[in-house]
């Protein structure tokens, strides 16, 4: 079964993704104006998880809690059928491409070197095993593009979406605690010769891949591991471990089903890419 959520814009597969606007806007999120038709790895892209299963730094856990009655976070029905079956779940904007925490505070994020992460080894990868049991996500998108070498030997992006409704792409996500140079306005501790610093919380995703389906193939030969049934979802975001979960028929079907969830694609404008 599907779930009925809002219109999300567009996300993809390999180096651009199409954020959803409508849902950061839905939500409240301020980063929504900032929200790009076609982005690339550091943009806001909405991402939904279960407090319950994340364990989360002590401090992030009071933000949420001071925003609980909020629009912004509140997700519980956003992914699922019913806001009363899952009242853990949060909406959240991060940035694509996983920094991981053990980044040093002060240094410059590359959002490009895990914007993606194999399902097949995500488990076994230092950069992500400590995230598989307790930092998994959904990643919502409206599509993403991949390329085609056309007949003339050019480039040919191609728009993949799921026909009438979002993309629900497994992920994983992190906080980085970063330290920066305090702008004109905001509080600072002391720091010599500086002006001050401000220490603040980053939150970064990871998207899950596979070996493409046998229909999808001719265009790429890997693809997202799309969590379109409501089974894999749960799964996904509840509290059982890695193995548990992968374990299960429904994230089989979706981390090396044959079907690719009822994906369908058109060609665009070469330009998508700009």
């Amino acid at each position: 079964m599907r779930r009925e959520v809002p219109g999300f814009p567009r996300a993809p597969c390999a180096r651009n993704v199409r954020p959803s606007n409508t849902v950061l806007r839905a939500f409240g999120c301020a980063c929504a104006d900032k929200a790009r038709h076609n982005c690339f790895p550091g943009c806001n892209v909405p991402v939904v998880f279960d407090r319950s299963a994340a364990r989360l730094p002590g401090r992030v856990e009071a933000e949420l809690d001071a925003d609980a009655g909020d629009t912004p976070h509140d997700a519980a029905g956003l992914a699922s059928g019913s806001s009363s079956a899952h009242p853990a779940r949060v909406l959240v904007p991060m940035q694509w491409g996983l920094v991981p925490s053990f980044t040093a505070s002060a240094a410059k994020p590359d959002f490009w070197k895990a914007f993606n992460a194999r399902s097949e080894t995500v488990a076994s990868k230092a950069m992500f095993r400590r995230l598989v049991d307790s930092r998994r996500c959904a990643v919502l998108l409206d599509g993403f593009y991949e390329w085609s070498v056309d007949a003339k030997g050019e480039k040919q992006p191609y728009y993949v979406h799921a026909g009438d409704g979002p993309l629900v792409v497994a992920g994983l996500f992190d906080l980085w605690r970063h330290r920066r140079p305090a702008r004109e306005g905001e509080e600072t501790e002391a720091a010599p010769a500086s002006g001050g610093w401000v220490e603040e919380d980053v939150w970064t995703v990871t998207m899950l891949t596979r070996d493409a389906a046998p229909s999808f193939a001719w265009l790429h030969d890997r693809m997202p591991v799309l969590l379109q049934e409501d089974e894999a979802l749960d799964a996904w975001l509840g509290a059982e471990t890695f193995a548990e979960v992968a374990g299960s028929e429904a994230f089989r079907r979706a981390s090396a089903g044959d079907r690719p969830a009822e994906l369908t694609w058109r060609p665009v404008s070469k330009q998508s890419e700009r």
